[in-house]
């Protein structure tokens, strides 16, 4: 679309914030916050013993991604050097990463901004997803469902892309 269609959306929802299923170990139980970072440690020990595509399998299964859970005409991607490249930096970097970041429950809470907990229809049990709805309760708002799993964004993008304008709609009136 021309830049002219795609400037007011922009201004419309500057001030919003969709936080879906974000790794924030914190929010969990004791439990559930061990299990999680355990989990992540292994995954990337796998991908250090075993490489990526071994490392991934074991993320899928944490995050509870379901590759059979998408839009019938959406197609996997297919392995590239650049994704390989992308898994490899995310695994060595990023994964582990979380594990000990701490949100400034505060902070979000008096922001202006317009945060939005989001999770994914078919990863109740997940850890991120456990997440999304832990933050929403503490910051006394309703957990909003997204089509698909953690990775709704890739497998229903048409959903997934309706769903998060009707959020971005309905919230920029915040």
């Amino acid at each position: 679309p021309p830049r002219s269609t795609l400037f007011p959306y922009t201004t419309l929802f500057r001030s919003v914030l969709v936080a879906h299923e974000p790794p924030a170990w914190q929010l969990l139980p004791d439990s559930k916050r061990s299990s999680a970072i355990r989990s992540l440690e292994d995954i990337v020990e796998t991908f250090r013993r075993d490489g990526t595509k071994a490392a991934f399998q074991k993320f899928a299964t944490f995050a509870a991604i379901d590759y059979a859970d998408r839009e019938p005409d959406v197609v996997l991607p297919q392995p590239t050097p650049q994704i390989e490249a992308n898994m490899n930096f995310f695994f060595l970097n990023d994964a582990l990463g979380v594990n000990n970041y701490r949100l400034d429950l505060a902070a979000l809470k008096a922001t202006p901004t317009c945060i939005v907990a989001a999770g994914g229809r078919s990863s109740h049990e997940s850890p991120p997803h456990r997440c999304a709805e832990s933050l929403a309760a503490k910051l006394g708002t309703a957990l909003i469902e997204f089509p698909g799993s953690h990775t709704g964004w890739l497998l229903r993008p048409k959903e997934f892309g309706v769903k998060l304008f009707e959020v971005l709609k309905a919230s920029a009136a915040y």
